[in-house]
């Protein structure tokens, strides 16, 4: 599968759920940014803010998708609305990198446990283009364990 046809398909469905899409720029990432508010009652009836920021890169190293993730979650951050995070509110940053030349390590990285924040949640993921697989947590850690079925299945319908 090629970069156009990967993010066409991403796109059309996330206007199909009602995502605002937007062009943007983080570093050197020309990136486009889905974001919509959800609110669940299974989540302690909390109202999640998630932002989807898709790019591609040449190679995706390690540090490539580290730096890439961070800046994500930065990003997320401080555009999100709404009620402040922690009050009944919180984040979702799922940083998606697309490429046809991935290294291990980078991988590796982005099926390791992503690191803590405060009322924030960030999910570092890979898209190799040559074998068409996802890289990304698949697991159910004790801290955030009631969102993270949710974040498992949204990169499974938007992203597998």
């Amino acid at each position: 599968m090629d970069t156009n046809t990967y993010f066409n398909k991403i796109y059309s469905k996330f206007k199909q759920e009602g995502f605002e899409l937007q062009k943007d720029k983080i570093n050197s990432f020309d990136v486009t940014v889905a974001t919509k508010k959800q609110f669940k009652l299974s989540w302690f009836a909390t109202q999640m803010n998630f932002f989807a920021i898709m790019g591609v890169s040449n190679k995706i190293t390690k540090e490539t998708i580290e730096e890439f993730s961070k800046s994500c979650m930065d990003y997320a951050i401080k555009d999100n609305k709404g009620l402040p995070r922690g009050i009944q509110a919180g984040v979702v940053s799922f940083a998606l990198l697309v490429s046809s030349n991935v290294d291990e390590d980078a991988k590796k990285f982005a099926q390791e446990r992503p690191k803590k924040h405060f009322a924030a949640f960030e999910m570092p993921i890979i898209f190799d283009l040559k074998d068409n697989t996802v890289y990304y947590y698949d697991k159910n850690p004790i801290w955030g364990f009631i969102y993270y079925k949710t974040f498992r299945n949204f990169i499974e319908t938007y992203f597998k």
